[in-house]
């Protein structure tokens, strides 16, 4: 049963935005998602088979179960394991101001959190600001603006517009076009300390350790240069240079991992931390496969489990 009044010391956000970006259901019936590889039928607005608006109205493909299985699942397995008090929201909630963040101590963005509209963004930098910690266990969050839109004037946002293109987009607002967080001045980096780099390998990649003699990796067992395998992919962040942080400058880049994406882009991917000017922690894996090393079978690392206990722990206090 469902309690938002209840409040816990964490707040897990499930990324259904994005979920519904990828969704094409009905797949192989015409179905359209945001992306032109996995949309079928005629040309839309933006002279793409993708769309630039997806209803929540209608199941999503395959599986049924979005993102979960794939990104989520060994996170949300080792959290319950480990006995961490959650409570657990939708994007859609926390855009409509549904879950208030500030009434938790941290709040969790897992594996592909991408598509955010710009009061998620508002709310989290106002609860990162009065003290609630983050901790971004995936990568390439916060990429995408979209907007929510009612359907039938009836005021019940159940679509997710997205155009990806300012001169098409009809919105007057610059600050609300649907594009790039960072083309409207906005960088992810801003606010959780990396943003998205590259993806796609063929295979994931080794997360290399730096700075082992910072906290979180107390008892980790981990030294610089450490290599946890597989974890690096299938997206990447990196710190990028000349973004400045919202809300600190004490920040510690936790990894320097060599990926080579698709089409022949390399990157040196990044982990990282801050304390911001609160006191509070804010924390991004910088890639989408940390939650592996949790749970899933063949890539368990006790020294990714220990980082991620000491990380939660120190949020929590």
């Amino acid at each position: 049963m469902r309690d938002d009044d209840r409040k816990a010391d964490l707040l897990y956000q499930q990324p259904v935005t994005t979920y519904q970006a990828y969704n094409n259901y009905p797949s192989g019936g015409g179905g359209k998602s945001v992306y032109g590889f996995s949309s079928e039928g005629g040309n839309t607005v933006v002279s793409a088979t993708r769309a630039v608006k997806v209803s929540f109205d209608r199941p999503y493909s395959k599986s049924g179960a979005g993102q979960v299985f794939r990104w989520e699942h060994d996170l949300l397995m080792w959290l319950e394991r480990e006995g961490y008090d959650i409570s657990y929201t939708t994007s859609i909630d926390v855009h409509a101001g549904r879950s208030s963040l500030t009434d938790y101590k941290g709040f969790i963005s897992p594996g592909h959190d991408e598509y955010w509209t710009k009061e998620m963004m508002d709310f989290l930098e106002i609860a990162r600001d009065e003290g609630t910690g983050i901790a971004v266990f995936g990568a390439n969050a916060m990429y995408w603006q979209i907007r929510m839109e009612s359907s039938n004037g009836d005021g019940v946002e159940r679509v997710m517009t997205v155009y990806k293109d300012g001169l098409v987009d009809p919105e007057p607002n610059p600050n609300l076009k649907t594009i790039k967080h960072r083309e409207v001045g906005r960088p992810e980096q801003g606010i959780i300390g990396v943003q998205y780099g590259i993806c796609c390998a063929a295979q994931n990649g080794d997360y290399i350790v730096q700075n082992s003699d910072h906290w979180i990796y107390q008892g980790s067992g981990f030294d610089d240069g450490d290599a946890v395998p597989g974890i690096l992919g299938y997206e990447v962040d990196a710190r990028a240079e000349g973004i400045p942080l919202t809300a600190g400058d004490k920040q510690v880049l936790l990894s320097n991992s060599f990926y080579a994406g698709s089409l022949n882009r390399m990157l040196d991917a990044n982990s990282s931390i801050y304390r911001t000017n609160a006191g509070n922690w804010v924390f991004a894996s910088g890639t989408m496969s940390w939650s592996w090393a949790l749970n899933r079978s063949d890539y368990v690392d006790a020294g990714i489990q220990q980082t991620t206990r000491n990380l939660l722990n120190r949020l929590t206090e």
